[in-house]
């Protein structure tokens, strides 16, 4: 079973890939169009979805991703900040295939505030998009890094990474080996060095201990 909780709205999904959602809908992020216009407190079946077993979810500020069992990955909701990766900025009422992502078999995402991450199950490259602004993306273009469509954080390369998580306005990852990185915004990001305003590109972060 999984869980999600975002800004205002809440998806959850089935043992067997079905996906509910429930909560606020005015930009569209229950992937319910006929509810588009009202809140829902009662869940209710993302009917478009209902063909694909999803294995992951993640719920942003105003967007939703979903992660199939054939490595698809879904978005719907607010598309203000290029956060729903179809390469413009648009809102969507209804799942829609990430056609970027096609080829990457993802096997997780993480939506943060405004920008949303992919993890590749083939490799374990890390994929990101959306509102960029200090460097929470990854890509090394700090204030001005959006994307409207995923990037891969080439910063990661030939590290496999095993997990991600999202912030409003920072990512996490963990390698397979075990190590930890962080990127975005300084103020979440547990680095000693305050002299640095933001982190643009992933580094690692010192644990006393291994998690």
């Amino acid at each position: 079973t999984l869980l999600a909780a975002g800004g205002d709205h809440s998806a959850a999904g089935t043992a067997v890939g079905r996906v509910y959602t429930w909560g606020w809908a005015a930009q569209g992020q229950l992937g319910r169009p006929a509810d588009k216009n009202s809140p829902r407190s009662v869940p209710g079946l993302v009917a478009a979805l209902s063909d694909s077993r999803v294995t992951d979810l993640s719920c942003g500020a105003c967007h939703t991703l979903a992660c199939t069992a054939r490595g698809e990955v879904f978005s719907w909701g607010c598309g203000t900040n290029g956060e729903l990766g179809h390469g413009d900025s648009f809102n969507r009422h209804s799942p829609e295939l990430i056609e970027a992502l096609v080829t990457v078999h993802a096997c997780a995402v993480a939506a943060g505030e405004h920008h949303s991450v992919a993890l590749s199950a083939a490799d374990g490259a890390v994929f990101a998009w959306g509102h960029g602004r200090g460097g929470r993306l990854g890509l090394g273009n700090g204030e001005e890094g959006s994307a409207l469509l995923p990037q891969r954080v080439s910063a990661l390369s030939g590290v496999a990474i095993a997990s991600v998580a999202a912030g409003a306005s920072h990512t996490l990852a963990v390698s397979a080996a075990g190590r930890h990185y962080a990127w975005g915004s300084l103020d979440a990001l547990g680095y000693e060095n305050e002299e640095l305003r933001n982190q643009p590109t992933p580094a690692e972060l010192q644990l006393s201990e291994q998690l």
